[in-house]
């Protein structure tokens, strides 16, 4: 039975995997986030968007391979479709996971080399919270490399155990 992911457009690389270099960015970068956010709440809402801008690290720089993503995360089982009605391309988008909420998400360049990863939903509940856990420190031991939550404005070092512990308590 083919297995198939959906990410939806809002939710690519809100829950992205960075490297650990790009760090002092996202930190600031959130900083900017909820000051802006403080100045624009209204009774139903928001009076204005912030467009977060683009970090001067990317995981690309890290240079990892999609072969070596898919072996790191063979525990997972691969989707064999990605969908989206954001990427026009999706033979370039892969996913290993459990379903929608529990999957890793990656973009591969022409030279196989991961350009973006972001995390499917973080829907973390005691039932799934071993195998989150299991991923952010593979991840972590694969590279050094940082988890930044945009939503939560939350920036984890992957290579640190007790960050990852502290980021999974927190839900």
């Amino acid at each position: 039975m083919k297995r198939t992911v959906y990410f939806h457009e809002d939710d690519y690389c809100q829950i992205e995997i960075l490297p650990l270099s790009a760090k002092k960015f996202c930190l600031q970068q959130i900083s900017e986030i909820f000051g802006f956010a403080e100045k624009h709440t209204e009774e139903y809402g928001f009076s204005d968007i912030y467009i977060r801008n683009e970090s001067p690290h990317s995981i690309q720089e890290v240079g990892i391979s999609h072969e070596k993503i898919s072996e790191i995360l063979d525990f997972l089982p691969e989707f064999d479709k990605v969908v989206s009605e954001y990427t026009e391309n999706s033979q370039l988008v892969f996913s290993r996971g459990i379903n929608n909420h529990t999957a890793v998400f990656w973009e591969k360049d022409e030279d196989n080399i991961i350009s973006a990863m972001w995390l499917g939903g973080m829907y973390i509940v005691p039932e799934n919270c071993h195998i989150w856990r299991k991923i952010l420190t593979v991840l972590g031991n694969t590279a050094p490399l940082m988890l930044a939550d945009w939503n939560a404005g939350i920036c984890i070092d992957l290579t640190n155990a007790e960050e990852i512990e502290n980021y999974i308590r927190s839900y």
